[in-house]
């Protein structure tokens, strides 16, 4: 009877902990300083509504990337812009310029702004919503890094 007791009690401490570590959106990347992973279910009174992940990365040259990952409804289906907008929408005249772009194969909208740095949003179609913000790294290493994140993404 204490046998049987102590393997159940095993298997449900099994269960809970393989329950609780389901796999991370947000991969760690090779060569650079990979931040602590911050995982919050949506959980409301009517039920799981997705996933939120942000880490923080350094890469080797010194840039910094905060992530967010959005998953399931908590995103209640964002989109970038159909339109083609490409150039100043900035209601607060801070001086940010915004356009849409293309990558890898998914829609999504870039934007410079003066003050805080540089922000892409990438919506991965039937998956979820990535959005990468550096406040000292250029365009293209925006670019590539969001590629770089993404490809672990894409299904």
């Amino acid at each position: 009877m204490k046998k049987t007791v102590c393997r159940l009690f095993s298997a449900i401490l099994l269960l809970a902990a393989l329950h609780g570590a389901a796999v991370a959106a947000l991969p760690e990347l090779s060569g650079w300083e990979n931040g602590e992973l911050r995982k919050t279910t949506l959980d409301t009174v009517s039920g799981n509504k997705g996933l939120w992940e942000e880490r923080d990365y350094r890469a080797p040259n010194g840039e910094r990337y905060h992530v967010v990952w959005i998953e399931g409804a908590g995103e209640k289906g964002w989109q970038p812009p159909s339109e083609n907008h490409d150039g100043s929408g900035d209601l607060l005249e801070s001086g940010a310029t915004y356009k849409n772009i293309e990558l890898l194969g998914n829609r999504a909208i870039f934007e410079d702004q003066l003050l805080f740095g540089k922000s892409l949003t990438l919506k991965i179609t039937n998956k979820g919503t990535l959005t990468i913000e550096t406040p000292n790294a250029s365009e293209p290493d925006l670019l590539d890094t969001a590629r770089q994140i993404a490809s672990f993404l894409i299904p």
